[in-house]
């Protein structure tokens, strides 16, 4: 039932922008088009058509759109403290229920659907589920192949490696590094797959788990440190 409400506001928007470039003072079709936009996850979109317009407050449609509004704003700002706490404060295992309840209340952005994974990915590697871990890199990678989750699948298959010492996950790993290093393209993804692979290299050669910050704190000076990302 959902995803058929989606659909229908997917392709109901077009028609109410055309309306709205005819008579961009209707409440009524500002109100469907902000209802229609909060419904596909288009927030910025939205807000084009609620944000500084004067709507007769005791209007029942401006009520029910006003109280969406307020609960997908809510759910961002869930998905903001668990963002803070899974990967600035290193606390994914207790990001993920705040994560997943912040999708639950926002089921239509798809962005959120894809941090829910993130922070679930990140506490598989932090209760040392290395199993979950790679299935969930892996399902990440084949949905969007881009350097970040090649980097994170590698990672996945070096941490199944030095766990169960198979060569052929320490194998995978390495053509799944040279894959990621194939998909940089900016100077920052080069910079970043420069720190994470040097990391992945190191579990490969040692068959030791370390996070990021303890690898840093053994091999790297204060100042070549760099700040925490979402990667393990």
């Amino acid at each position: 039932m959902r995803s058929s409400t989606c659909v229908e506001c997917t392709n109901a928007v077009p028609y109410l922008e055309s309306a709205l470039a005819l008579a961009p003072r209707s409440s009524h079709l500002r109100l469907l088009a902000g209802k229609a936009y909060l419904k596909t996850g288009d927030i910025e979109s939205a807000e084009k058509w609620l944000v500084d317009w004067t709507f007769d407050e005791n209007d029942h449609e401006f009520r029910e759109v006003q109280a969406l509004h307020a609960s997908i704003v809510a759910a961002l700002d869930e998905f903001d403290q668990a963002d803070v706490l899974a990967f600035e404060q290193n606390k994914p295992s207790e990001a993920l229920p705040l994560a997943r309840k912040a999708a639950s209340h926002y089921p239509e952005l798809e962005a959120g659907k894809e941090f829910v994974r993130q922070v679930e990915i990140a506490s598989a590697f932090e209760t040392e589920d290395y199993e979950t871990f790679a299935q969930l890199s892996e399902a990440a990678w084949r949905e969007h192949p881009t350097a970040l989750s090649a980097e994170v699948y590698a990672s996945a298959l070096a941490a199944r490696y030095a766990t169960s010492g198979e060569e052929q996950y320490r194998e995978q790993a390495k053509a799944m590094l040279a894959e990621a290093l194939q998909l940089c393209i900016t100077e920052d993804e080069k910079m970043a797959y420069a720190e994470y692979g040097e990391r992945i290299k190191h579990r490969l050669s040692s068959r030791e788990i370390i996070d990021k910050r303890e690898y840093d704190r053994r091999f790297r000076s204060a100042t070549q440190a760099s700040p925490a990302e979402k990667r393990n």
